[in-house]
């Protein structure tokens, strides 16, 4: 009788639902040179819902033609004004990392790497420069999304005769995945009060 009444009691508790944390990466390393043009790299990413979104872009900017993962041939006057990078999610939002005319020209080209990441301590400049810098949107507008599917970034470059040159980008995606069933805390403390009742009923009955 009593197993009977303890299930039963089990039965009444409400559960809840915890999700585990995954960090989710992939890397594009689709070399391309773009003047005047613009294109996409895309990666694929598995499910999860999202919690953060990072993503770092090595790329170069030189005046006239292609640079190479040296840097630049030749010194000159390279727009930076004229690089454009933002990232689509599969559910098709769209956010600006480096819009057009965000920058300024400079003396000279370079290779840079920059991670674009809506914690970083740095806001981007009046030139690039490698490191860790907020966006120009927020990535945090991907947030809640199902990260599962194609994402595509675009490269682009607004005039001629400075070359951009692509070399890769990774993105990062924090998300929760999966789900564990566990009794709530305070319902697991009436469960106990319950059984304890049970136990005291019992020995009444003994006596």
């Amino acid at each position: 009788m009593k197993k009977l009444l303890a299930a039963s009691l089990l039965s009444l508790v409400p559960f809840a639902t915890t999700a585990g944390a995954a960090v989710l990466t992939a890397t594009n390393s689709d070399y391309g040179v773009f003047d005047a043009s613009s294109g996409t790299r895309e990666v694929t990413l598995g499910a999860g819902t999202i919690q953060d979104v990072n993503i770092t872009i090595n790329f170069a900017k030189c005046d006239g033609g292609a640079a190479t993962q040296q840097g630049c041939s030749a010194g000159g006057t390279p727009y930076f004004n004229e690089i454009v990078f933002s990232l689509t999610s599969p559910d098709g939002t769209t956010v600006n990392l480096i819009t057009a005319d965000l920058f300024q020209t400079g003396s000279t080209g370079d290779v840079f790497t920059i991670t674009f990441d809506d914690q970083a301590a740095n806001l981007l400049g009046s030139l690039p420069m490698s490191g860790d810098y907020q966006p120009a949107g927020s990535l945090s507008a991907f947030g809640g999304e199902n990260a599962l599917g194609t994402w595509s970034l675009y490269v682009a470059d607004t005039v001629g005769a400075d070359a951009l040159t692509f070399f890769s980008y990774t993105l990062e995606v924090s998300v929760r995945e999966g789900n564990t069933t566990v009794p709530e805390p305070a319902s697991l403390g009436l469960l106990g009060a319950g059984l304890a009742g049970l136990g005291l009923a019992a020995r009444r009955r003994r006596k």
